[in-house]
């Protein structure tokens, strides 16, 4: 055990220190998965009413407090098959209520159904990342250096604490207000995907729901979400996270191999209690550390896709493009496979070397072989703030870019809210198939 400890087959295990006699607790942080204080959703609909939203956000879900009259954001998310995967899913929303970083917009309460999660959120009303640069006449490098690194020690703040994102997009960020210095936070927790990689996890048996004839067409999971729909979205999506959510083909799922072998040795338990003499309690106890620690889904594996991300988001804030766009969903997951980007010269001759260097380590294909979100954060475009980069603004042609790309954004998801009200569940997995 303690050869498999030391080893990195139980990624987080091999930093804690494990005495024969004892064990001391490793000084790592952990966020309370304290679900008690989930309301009903009939408590939600005595609490709050629909508010129109705002022309600067308009796809934003906002509602009012019945006696306070305060207005919040409203993020809602359908609950996986089965109640283990469900209550994984509470338990992760319950540590994402715990957080109070500044860069994450706090959720104040959550409400919920047999069917579905309810988060109230504090409201950011300050706009996107796009609005805030394009309502500005001049635009730096310095400055996307500045929001790149905002990212990034939100990003570091959530793996700390075990949680990750794994979808991150310009559109996952909004200013707290309209100030000038008002801080820029996350606002969207991507639960959309957890959901969906959590019916595709190893003991979930959803594979064996439906006949291998039938997966090709059926065999996905029911928490669908409109925004898997936007190429937008898909853009800033790492590889990785890709081929968990592809459909499984003669019944195999995507992702069973993201439990590590060596917590899949010790779950299938000792053939003998007493063919090894372990110290049960001390192994039980660096267990549940190593789950309190790592991400109660299975989903560590996010954390590099997570700082992909931020790197298709900082080339898309240099640029006003982003990495791997193509005029259709499948070309952009094809590109993105295929690591097919480059730093065209008439729009990227005024970014400095740095920048690229860091774009180029944040979007390589081998999770491993990615800068990690505290290297990320280290590296000399982060840390310098791009204080190499030529003075003025940048390119003209950056703004016609950014503002093409938005409304591009803008009308995708006018379009997959659309379809989401008017298409039935099954109708939806068609058309994602499609």
């Amino acid at each position: 055990v303690l050869q498999l400890v030391a080893s990195s087959d139980i990624e987080g295990l091999a930093k804690l220190n494990l005495k024969s006699s004892g064990y001391v607790q490793a000084n790592v942080p952990t966020a309370k998965s304290d679900t008690s204080n989930f309301q009903s959703m009939s408590a939600f609909h005595k609490n709050f009413e629909a508010e129109e939203p705002t022309s600067k956000d308009p796809f934003c879900q906002l509602v009012r407090h019945r006696q306070r009259g305060t207005v919040q954001r409203l993020q809602t998310c359908r609950k996986p098959v089965g109640k283990d995967c469900q209550e994984r899913l509470r338990a992760h929303v319950a540590r994402l209520q715990a957080q109070r970083g500044e860069g994450i917009a706090r959720i104040l309460e959550v409400y919920e159904d047999a069917r579905s999660l309810a988060l109230v959120m504090e409201h950011c009303n300050g706009g996107t990342l796009q609005d805030r640069i394009l309502q500005r006449h001049f635009f730096a490098e310095q400055e996307s250096a500045m929001l790149v690194r905002h990212m990034l020690e939100t990003v570091q703040a959530l793996q700390q604490a075990g949680l990750y994102h794994g979808h991150l997009s310009p559109d996952s960020f909004r200013f707290y207000s309209d100030q000038a210095h008002s801080p820029l936070k996350l606002v969207d927790f991507g639960l959309e995907l957890k959901a969906c990689l959590c019916e595709w996890s190893p003991d979930s048996d959803h594979h064996q729901l439906l006949a291998a004839s039938e997966a090709t067409a059926r065999n996905l999971p029911r928490s669908s979400s409109s925004n898997f729909f936007e190429a937008c979205k898909v853009v800033f999506c790492a590889p990785e996270v890709f081929k968990r959510i592809k459909v499984g083909v003669n019944g195999a799922v995507p992702g069973s191999d993201s439990v590590p072998s060596g917590l899949r040795d010790l779950t299938s338990g000792p053939k003998s209690m007493n063919s090894d003499p372990l110290d049960l309690q001390v192994l039980s106890q660096a267990i549940d550390m190593h789950l309190a620690q790592s991400e109660d889904l299975h989903m560590d594996f996010l954390a590099q896709a997570d700082v992909w991300s931020v790197g298709a988001i900082a080339f898309l804030l240099l640029c006003g493009y982003p990495p791997f766009f193509a005029p259709c969903r499948s070309a952009i997951i094809a590109r993105v496979e295929k690591i097919d980007f480059s730093f065209d010269p008439p729009f990227w001759s005024k970014i400095t070397e740095e920048a690229k260097d860091f774009v180029q380590r944040c979007l390589r294909g081998m999770p491993s072989q990615r800068l990690n979100i505290d290297e990320a954060l280290q590296h000399p475009w982060i840390q310098k703030l791009a204080d190499t980069s030529p003075s003025g603004p940048m390119l003209p042609s950056f703004a016609m870019n950014l503002r093409r790309f938005y409304r591009t954004s803008i009308i995708e998801a006018l379009v997959a809210n659309t379809l989401a009200t008017k298409l039935s569940y099954k109708g939806t997995l068609e058309l994602q198939i499609e």
